[in-house]
């Protein structure tokens, strides 16, 4: 997980490091633009999504299956509904006439909120293998504490995503 996470530090990084450069070049045109209130929405549902992500944790790691199993599919739901607003987000600014090849502004905004969403699909994912793992509850010791690990993994990946 840890290189997974220097992977996606890196690229974000580097779309980062883009903005940068293009914000302060002169020789564009970089014309800022109003955001779209699901851009907002959806900064609210990953923050969000990092709470109940940790009640989730939480239950599993007190034995809890069935209650860790409701949270974490609340939090893929979560998750689903920012995929889904980032779509709305990207229509909005389609409709205000922002298009990724006539800015270099709009066309990084594309870049970086459409590589978020993919590493957020990952995340999601990833709690769909939890939800699949937690389905049958488990007595035996050592199982539980494989899930739990598993939760605690996708935590850092889930967290550092929704940074």
């Amino acid at each position: 997980m840890g290189l997974i996470l220097l992977i996606v530090l890196m690229t974000f990084g580097g779309l980062i490091g883009a903005y940068v450069v293009l914000a302060t070049n002169q020789s564009l045109e970089w014309k800022p633009f109003s955001l779209p209130i699901q851009v907002w929405i959806s900064t609210a549902l990953i923050i969000g999504s990092s709470f109940v992500f940790e009640v989730a944790k939480k239950h599993l790691l007190e034995g809890n299956q069935q209650k860790a199993r409701t949270w974490f599919f609340i939090t893929g739901i979560i998750g689903a509904v920012f995929i889904a607003s980032q779509v709305m987000a990207w229509i909005t600014l389609v409709n205000r006439g922002f298009y990724a090849q006539g800015s270099p502004y709009a066309g990084l905004f594309y870049i970086l909120t459409a590589v978020h969403a993919v590493h957020v699909i990952g995340g999601i994912i990833s709690l769909g293998f939890i939800i699949l793992k937690t389905q049958i509850e488990t007595s035996d010791e050592e199982e539980l504490l494989k899930r739990q690990w598993f939760a605690k993994v996708v935590a850092w990946y889930w967290h550092f995503i929704g940074v």
